[in-house]
C-alpha cells in the first residue's frame, strides 16, 4: 500500500484549526503532523500539496430525501448514483436515504388519501380518464403518396415539391401520456366553512387524477405555485413517484402566500417541450393571466380546475370586523352591514370568476368548477365522460 502525504493544509479538528499534514496509510489516517515536526525524516510513495485549503472529517447526513433533482423514493440505482455524487462534492461521505418523512401523522395522512383517491381512480376513473385523453397526443410516423379521401390538411408540401407528386405526413397515436398538475399553494387555499379546507380538496383530487395516470402507465408531474415557482417535480412514471407527489401536497410549506397564475403558466411553457395533459388547481382569484395561458393552452391539452366555498361567495353580515388578507396579511376593519360594501364584494367575485370561465372557453381550455361542500367524484366523471 502506498503512503500518501497530504501536507500544507489547515487540519479542522475537534476543537481547533491547526497547520499540517496528514499521513495516509491503508486507507486510514496514520499521523497527523504539525508544522514543528520534521517531515525529511519519513519516506512517501506520494506527496499532495494542499496549499492552505481546509481538510476534515466528511459529513454524515442522516436524513435527506434526494439531491441535484433526484429523489430516493425514486428507487432506482441511477437516483442514489446521482444525489451520492452530488452530496460528496458538498464534502459528505455518508448518507441516509429518507423516502417518507418519518412522522407518523404525515404516514397516515398520505396513506389514507392513497386508499381513498386510488380506489376512486382503479374503479370509477380509470377508464374514464383514458378514453378522455388517448389520441389526444400524435407524433409523426412517415410520408406517403396522396390518397383519395386524405386530409389535405396533412399534405407535406416540401415532400410534394422535391417529388412533383402530392405527398401526405402519418401521425400515430402517442401511447405514452404524460400529466401535469399545476397547484395553487398561496394562503388562499387555506379556507373551509364546512366539510373540507379548499387545499384539503386540492390534494384529493390531484392525488386521484395522479392515480388515474399510473394507472395508464403515464408519467407525472407536478408544479407548486405561489407568486412563484415553489416546488417542481419532473414527470416520471411508478407508484413511489405518485407517493413523492402526494406527500410533498400534504406537507409542503411554500415560502410566499401570494398568488400569481401568469407565472406557472410562464413556467410549464419553459420546461415542457411535448403536448402534455394539464390541469391547473386554484380558487383562481388571482387574474392576468391570458398571455402565457393562451401559449400553454395551444400547446397542451389544458383544463382549469376552480375549488371554491360557499362562504367565498357573498360577504355575510355579522357586524363590524377586523378581517386578515390569508395573502397580504394586511389587516382591514370592514363594516359588513355596509349593503354597499355587500355589492362591492359580490362584484369583485363575480369578476374574478367571470374572467376565468371567459378566459379558459375563449382559449379553447377545459373548465371544472367544485364546491367545497359537493362530491368532486361526480364533477370529474361528468368531465371525463363528456370529453370522450
Amino acid at each position: 500500500m502506498k503512503k500518501i502525504l497530504l501536507k500544507n493544509a489547515k487540519l479542522v479538528l475537534e476543537n481547533k484549526l491547526i497547520n499540517g499534514s496528514i499521513l495516509i496509510f491503508k486507507n486510514k489516517i496514520e499521523k497527523i503532523f504539525t508544522d514543528n515536526d520534521n517531515l525529511s525524516e519519513f519516506i512517501f510513495d506520494e506527496v499532495i500539496d494542499l496549499k492552505g485549503k481546509y481538510l476534515g472529517p466528511a459529513f454524515i447526513d442522516v436524513h435527506t430525501h434526494g439531491a441535484d433533482g433526484a429523489d430516493a423514493m425514486d428507487g432506482n440505482e441511477e437516483a442514489l448514483r446521482k444525489i451520492s455524487s452530488y452530496l460528496v462534492k458538498e464534502g459528505t461521505a455518508n448518507f441516509l436515504a429518507t423516502t417518507l418523512t418519518s412522522t407518523k401523522e404525515i404516514l397516515k395522512k398520505v396513506r389514507k388519501i392513497e386508499i381513498k383517491t386510488k380506489r376512486l381512480s382503479d374503479n370509477i376513473f380509470g377508464g374514464e380518464y383514458h378514453s378522455a385523453f388517448k389520441g389526444r397526443g400524435m407524433t409523426f410516423s412517415e410520408v406517403r403518396p396522396y390518397q383519395y379521401g386524405d386530409d389535405i390538411r396533412n399534405i407535406d408540401w416540401n415532400v410534394t415539391a422535391r417529388y412533383n407528386e402530392t405527398y401526405v405526413k402519418v401521425f400515430e397515436e402517442e401511447r405514452e401520456l404524460t400529466l401535469m398538475l399545476l397547484v395553487d399553494v398561496s394562503g388562499s387555499e387555506l379556507f373551509g366553512s364546512l366539510q373540507q379546507f379548499k387545499n384539503e380538496m386540492l390534494t384529493e383530487i390531484a392525488a386521484t387524477l395522479a392515480f388515474a395516470a399510473l394507472q395508464n402507465n403515464d408519467k407525472t408531474g407536478l408544479i407548486l405555485f405561489s407568486d412563484q415557482i415553489e416546488l417542481y417535480i419532473p414527470p416520471k412514471k411508478g407508484k413511489s413517484h405518485i407517493l413523492r407527489i402526494i406527500r410533498e401536497l400534504i406537507e409542503f410549506q411554500p415560502k410566499n402566500k401570494q398568488t400569481d397564475i401568469a407565472k406557472a403558466f410562464e413556467f410549464l411553457n419553459k420546461i415542457t417541450k411535448k403536448k402534455t395533459i394539464t390541469f391547473v388547481l386554484s380558487d383562481f382569484i388571482g387574474n392576468d393571466y391570458q398571455k402565457p395561458l393562451q401559449i400553454a393552452a395551444r400547446k397542451h391539452d389544458l383544463t382549469g380546475i376552480r375549488l371554491y366555498d360557499p362562504r367565498e361567495m357573498t360577504l355575510p353580515n355579522v357586524g363590524v370586523i377586523l378581517a386578515k388578507d390569508a395573502e397580504t396579511e394586511e389587516l382591514s376593519y370592514i363594516d359588513t352591514t355596509s349593503s354597499k360594501v355587500q355589492k362591492a364584494y359580490e362584484a369583485f367575485y363575480k369578476e374574478r370568476t367571470n374572467y376565468f370561465e371567459t378566459t379558459f372557453r375563449h382559449l379553447g381550455a377545459g373548465i371544472l368548477q367544485c364546491r367545497t361542500d359537493e362530491s368532486y367524484t361526480k364533477k370529474l366523471l361528468g368531465y371525463f365522460k363528456y370529453r370522450a
